[in-house]
This record gives C-alpha cells, sequence and structure tokens, in this order.
C-alpha cells in the first residue's frame, strides 16, 4: 500500500524517506534569511504556536525533546 505526504506527495511502497531537521530549518523558501540568528521569529508566537510538526527543532510525536520549555524560555529572554 502506497502512502500520501501531506502535502499531497504520493510515497510508493518500499521507498525511503529521510526527515533531515538540520535542512529543514534551513530552508529559505520556509524561513527567510535562515542562516541568521533571531530568536523572535520564533517568538513571542503572534497567531499561534507552530506544531511540533512543523516545528522541527525540537522533534514532535513520543521522543518529544525534554528540554523544549527551557529553550522557549531562554529564547524569550533572549529575545
Amino acid at each position: 500500500v502506497a502512502d500520501v505526504l501531506p502535502d499531497g506527495t504520493n510515497v510508493p511502497v518500499g521507498a525511503k524517506l529521510l526527515f533531515l531537521p538540520y535542512a529543514m530549518g534551513r530552508d529559505p523558501e520556509r524561513y527567510p534569511d535562515p542562516e541568521v540568528v533571531r530568536p523572535e521569529r520564533w517568538i513571542p508566537w503572534k497567531d499561534k504556536a507552530p506544531s511540533h510538526h512543523e516545528f522541527p527543532v525540537f522533534q514532535a510525536g513520543p521522543r518529544l525533546c525534554l528540554g523544549i520549555d527551557m529553550a522557549v524560555f531562554e529564547a524569550k529572554i533572549a529575545a
């Protein structure tokens, strides 16, 4: 049985997918000036916080980073 990604891309049976948070976080189409450190681009979130699957820095699901709350706190102080 084939699968479909959230953007509608078909994934054939037996295909291997890579999840690269490093590359995703440096995609200039998604994040303007991705190499520039600007904590304010994340915090405070104006409308709502991005989902953990959309914001891959801390991963998502059952293996969510245990340090997320501390990291967000530190980013708020830095911003």
